[in-house]
């Protein structure tokens, strides 16, 4: 399973490792710790057998000879997240309501945002998601909802709440690490209730 990466700068690394990790211990099932060698490769099939869900946290650290002064220490954390990405697991939501297994209660300018994604080597979004009766779009800005926009997703309804289907579109990889906006549109009324959404998976 191929991963998404998921970074930004040392300060912002720090910050969401520290809160990951709370959020992990809080489940009371800490996986033990795995050592790498300073060479080599492994490859990262499943988030410690969970299959396509969780994160691998990496952290990486290195301290000098020191010489005459005290030994220097360095370190870096690198947070990966699956390809298929929960949508209830969005960095931060706005005019939605998370119900634990699905995003809902969305409406016209309703957003969630997945925060520092490269899209290196990604060309296409699937949504799996739901929608009583109203079709709308999905559009992906970059750094805030009215940042550059890399992806549209025209979806139709699927005509029952527990009825979900997939739907896949292209998206552009605009270069580096951004916050993506996810933004539902529909600005003819009625536009509430627009759509559930399970989950997104990056091709």
């Amino acid at each position: 399973m191929g991963r998404t990466c998921y970074g930004g700068s040392p300060a912002d690394f720090k910050e969401d490792a520290t809160e990951i990790v709370k959020y992990v211990l809080s489940l009371g099932n800490q996986q033990p710790e795995v050592r790498l060698p300073k060479q080599g490769s492994r490859i990262l099939k499943d988030h410690l057998g969970k299959g396509d869900q969780g994160r691998y946290i990496l952290t990486a650290s290195y301290t000098d000879n020191g010489g005459a002064i005290k030994p220097l220490t360095n370190s870096d954390v690198l947070v990966l997240r699956s390809t298929k990405v929960e949508a209830e697991d969005a960095d931060e939501l706005s005019n939605i309501k998370d119900q634990e297994k699905a995003l809902g209660e969305i409406h016209d300018k309703s957003f969630f945002v997945l925060k520092n994604i490269d899209l290196q080597g990604v060309k296409e979004l699937t949504y799996h998601y739901s929608s009583q009766n109203r079709d709308a779009a999905i559009e992906v800005h970059t750094d805030s909802p009215d940042g550059a926009l890399i992806s549209t997703l025209n979806y139709q309804a699927t005509g029952k709440w527990d009825k979900y289907a997939d739907a896949s579109t292209a998206i552009r990889n605009p270069g580096g690490k951004h916050d993506l906006y996810f933004v539902f549109v529909k600005k003819e009324g009625p536009n509430k209730h627009l759509c559930s959404l399970d989950w997104i998976l990056f091709k």
